[in-house]
């Protein structure tokens, strides 16, 4: 009865972590960090939040436009 139960909850991670980490949704790790480094400088007074929000529109920008350049020129 324990191993169906640890199987059971094996594929639940594994389930999880596929869709956490699949290419076309996974979250990706320069994400994260660009947010934790922008909460970061806000909480500790280094950035305002026009900065921090400037801050996450920059990397966004960035990061869609090397996707689009990618796209590009795949054709």
């Amino acid at each position: 009865m324990a191993s169906v139960q640890t199987n059971f909850l094996g594929e639940i991670m594994k389930d999880f972590i596929n869709k956490l980490f699949c290419s076309q949704t996974r979250v990706s790790w320069r994400r994260l960090a660009v947010l934790a480094l922008g909460t970061a400088l806000l909480v500790a007074g280094r950035l305002e939040s026009a900065q921090w929000l400037y801050l996450g529109l920059a990397y966004i920008a960035g990061d869609s436009a090397e996707k689009a350049m990618a796209a590009i020129s795949k054709k």
